[in-house]
C-alpha cells in the first residue's frame, strides 16, 4: 500500500512538472500541439485554458471486469477509457497520465496495454495491484487520470461502469 500511495505521490509530482515545463511552457507536447495551441491561447498556457491559467484535474473510473481473461479486461478497459474521454470532451492531447490498479483477481493482462491500443501512445500510464481487502467487490479496473482541461472541478464526470458503478454511486456518472 505505501509502494501505490508513493507511485501516485510521484505521478502528481511528474505531472505538476509537466504542466510547468522547464520555462512554463508546454511540458511534454508535440511541436505540432504546441504550434495549435500557440495560435488558439494565450502563449505558454499548455492546456486549453480559460483567462490563461493551466488547470489539471483527476478524473475518477472504474468498471467490473466479466471475467479474467485478456480479452474481457481490454474490453472493459477500452470502454472505460472511451466514456471517460467523451463525456468530459477530452483527446489524448490533455491527458498528462493515467494510474490504473485491477484487483488482485485480474491478472491476464495489464490494463494499460488497452490505453496504448486505443491511441494513449505518448501518455504515460502506470498499472498497480489494489488492495486486496476481504468482500471487496472482485475484478475491478481502477483508473485515476489526470488532464489538462477548461472547467471547474464540479463539472468533471467520473465514470463507474456496470457493477462498479456501487463503489462510488456520490459521483458516478
Amino acid at each position: 500500500m505505501a509502494l501505490t500511495i508513493g507511485l501516485l505521490v510521484i505521478s502528481m509530482m511528474v505531472a505538476a512538472l509537466l504542466l510547468s515545463g522547464p520555462s512554463g511552457g508546454t511540458g511534454g507536447t508535440s511541436l505540432a500541439s504546441s504550434a495549435y495551441r500557440h495560435d488558439q491561447h494565450q502563449a505558454g498556457t499548455g492546456f486549453r485554458t480559460h483567462g490563461g491559467a493551466a488547470t489539471m484535474r483527476a478524473i475518477r473510473g472504474a468498471t467490473q471486469v466479466a471475467e479474467n481473461t485478456r480479452e474481457h479486461i481490454l474490453r472493459a478497459t477500452t470502454e472505460l477509457l472511451a466514456e471517460i474521454m467523451n463525456r468530459n470532451g477530452l483527446t489524448t492531447d490533455d491527458v498528462v497520465s493515467v494510474l490504473f490498479t485491477a484487483t488482485p483477481d485480474l491478472n491476464a493482462e495489464f490494463p494499460a496495454f488497452a490505453a496504448r491500443k486505443a491511441g494513449f501512445h505518448d501518455v504515460p500510464l502506470l498499472c498497480a495491484a489494489e488492495v486486496d481487502v476481504p468482500g471487496a467487490l472482485p475484478r475491478v479496473v481502477r483508473l485515476m487520470m489526470y488532464a489538462g482541461v477548461d472547467r471547474p472541478r464540479a463539472d468533471i464526470q467520473h465514470v463507474y461502469l456496470h457493477g462498479a458503478m456501487s463503489l462510488r454511486q456520490d459521483i458516478a456518472g
